[in-house]
């Protein structure tokens, strides 16, 4: 459901990409709900225990999705540590945030997020 988010993107005079979301009126509802969600963690940081972290629609090292669109990740805040997992999906719970109003492209962040 979160994928369903469309992207605007414009050319700043930077030069560097921007985007904007456009949430569905479904994932709107799911703002400030815990949600439960499946994906690949991609660490920030190196150590085999985390609390920060982007979690993907696809693996993070997969050679068939190069970029994933800002719709297919979510920065993860997590109240409890999580085991580094590179090469299995794992299930987060969260409150969602809905984000990205200032094109900073990160469209969604979890928080006090937990291994559900």
């Amino acid at each position: 459901m979160l994928e369903s988010t469309k992207e605007i993107a414009r050319k700043g005079p930077d030069g560097y990409l921007r985007s904007k979301p456009v949430f569905t009126a479904q994932v709107q509802r799911l703002e400030g709900k815990r949600i439960r969600v499946a994906g690949w963690m991609d660490a920030f940081e190196p150590g085999r225990r985390q609390t920060h972290f982007l979690l993907m629609a696809y693996p993070p090292g997969c050679p068939f999705h190069f970029h994933a669109a800002p719709n297919q990740y979510i920065e993860v805040k997590a109240s409890t540590d999580f085991p580094l997992s590179g090469e299995k999906a794992i299930v987060v719970t969260g409150m969602l945030e809905l984000t990205g109003y200032d094109e900073s492209g990160i469209f969604y962040v979890l928080k006090d997020a937990r291994p559900g």
